[in-house]
Order: C-alpha cells, then sequence, then structure tokens
C-alpha cells in the first residue's frame, strides 16, 4: 500500500512532540491505514539528546500496519542525514518525516527511505465526527 497523505491531527501531534521535546530529537513510528497516516507508536525507551534519537532493536515491536518514521531535527536542517538514511531502511516503510523549529505546519518535509524528498497530503481527520453523530 503506497502512503501518500497524513491526517492533519497527526502531524500536529507530532509537531507538539518535537516542540516538547526541544531542545531534544523525538522519534516515532509512524502508522497507517489504507495508505493514510492515521497514528503514530512513540517507543518506550527510546533514547534522545540534542544530536540523535534512536529506538534500541530489543524493544522496538513488529507493526504489521508502519508507514515509517518521524524525527526532529532541532538544528532546524530539514533534511536527512546519511545516520538518517541508514535509519529509514532499518525501520522500513515508505514515508519519514522531519520536523524542526518553530514546529509549524511550515517545518517538516517528508522522504523516501532512500532519503529523497517526496510529497505528503495533510487530509482532515477521517474519524472526525464533527457532526456530534
Amino acid at each position: 500500500m503506497h502512503t501518500n497523505a497524513i491526517q492533519k491531527n497527526v502531524l500536529s501531534l507530532l509537531l507538539q512532540i518535537g516542540q516538547d521535546s526541544f531542545p531534544n530529537e523525538f522519534l516515532a513510528q509512524l502508522l497507517h491505514t489504507n495508505g493514510i497516516i492515521d497514528d503514530i507508536s512513540i517507543i518506550p525507551g527510546t533514547i534522545t539528546g540534542p544530536a540523535s534519537a534512536y529506538i534500541r532493536d530489543d524493544v522496538r515491536p513488529i507493526i504489521t500496519n508502519l508507514a515509517g518514521t518521524a524525527h526532529s531535527h532541532p538544528n532546524g536542517v530539514l533534511r536527512p542525514s546519511s545516520t538518517d538514511i541508514r535509519s529509514f531502511a532499518k525501520f522500513g516503510g515508505q514515508c519519514h518525516l522531519i520536523l524542526g523549529p518553530p514546529f509549524s505546519f511550515d517545518s517538516w518535509k517528508a522522504f523516501h527511505a532512500d532519503g529523497s524528498l517526496r510529497t505528503l497530503d495533510i487530509i482532515e481527520d477521517i474519524n472526525d465526527d464533527t457532526d456530534g453523530t
């Protein structure tokens, strides 16, 4: 299944986590349903610091609906390092996000596993029940 969109509320949550984690990085796994990123998984025991974040292999769960990863770059550089690209390949998935200050809807980018830039649509929450039914 090709991942082609992210729910706005999930992106908003990731941006908030980035802001709350600053000046340290954070790392989360992105989950999808039918090609739409609709949830995240933050793994207990994730090791974070100002220049890196990683999940130990022995605590990383097997996730069947993995879309990719999201992590922050507190330095504001919104492109993957060679370490990031190796991490993308290790985790798997088709879509990897990097978010940075000021953690707004204009301060993130999406990448393929090889580190090349990709597009990702932002859509409203498909489970939004605003009509009260």
